[in-house]
């Protein structure tokens, strides 16, 4: 998850402009690590099916408010930086749809260069991920005991990539921006678990963050 951003921009050398070569790195990417995070959370997806099979009404309404405070926030963000042509505002517009960590493209860029695929993978792929690789890794096992806690040490993980980043090829400032705009709605997200017991309300809210993201990207 970490090493393999620093392989695939060697693979990328020479085409830094192309912006479909781009577009299938990022997807690989993406795709790499869900089938990565699937296959070595395989037994706890399968043990907290129930949950989502069972228990659906109720972690659809949760997930409802938490992806309808993210999306919220995210508007917020987005009026602020409206009337800058900065860094900043290139970058915080685009904080959603949530991923693991971008590479080479936004989100939302990927959503229309790919636009089936990209939708897909941001709906389906990439709240599962999140949900295996910092929910239930990183987030849920101090949560048990330490609820308060938690959400320090999920704010400091999710630096880490930013971190790596920052400090070797990408631009720290475009890093440190997603991180601070994308840590609240990680953060949320982080509630919704806390809040039904469940990783699948944080899966469902983000799906349907990214659902709503991807429609605007889309169509306006």
């Amino acid at each position: 998850f970490f090493t393999l951003p620093f392989i695939l921009l060697l693979f990328l050398q020479g085409s830094e402009d192309d912006t479909a070569t781009i577009s299938i790195i990022e997807l690989f990417f993406h795709i790499v690590n869900f089938i990565l995070a699937v296959a070595i959370f395989r037994e706890y997806l399968t043990d907290t099916f129930d949950d989502l099979r069972y228990d659906w009404k109720r972690l659809l309404k949760t997930a409802s408010v938490c992806s309808a405070l993210i999306l919220l926030l995210a508007l917020v963000l987005f009026l602020l930086f409206a009337f800058s042509r900065s860094t900043l505002w290139l970058t915080a517009h685009g904080t959603l749809p949530l991923t693991e960590v971008e590479l080479f493209l936004l989100p939302g860029n990927l959503v229309k260069i790919r636009p089936v695929i990209g939708t897909f993978c941001m709906v389906f792929l990439a709240p599962l991920t999140i949900g295996c690789l910092y929910y239930a890794a990183i987030f849920a096992p101090v949560c048990y005991k330490h609820p308060i806690l938690a959400y320090f040490v999920m704010a400091s993980f999710l630096a880490f990539p930013r971190l790596c980043n920052a400090a070797t090829y990408w631009d720290p400032a475009e890093q440190w921006t997603l991180y601070f705009t994308q840590l609240p709605g990680h953060l949320i997200a982080c509630r919704a678990y806390q809040k039904t017991d469940s990783i699948w309300a944080s899966v469902l809210t983000l799906a349907l963050v990214n659902l709503f993201s991807c429609f605007l990207v889309l169509f306006t």
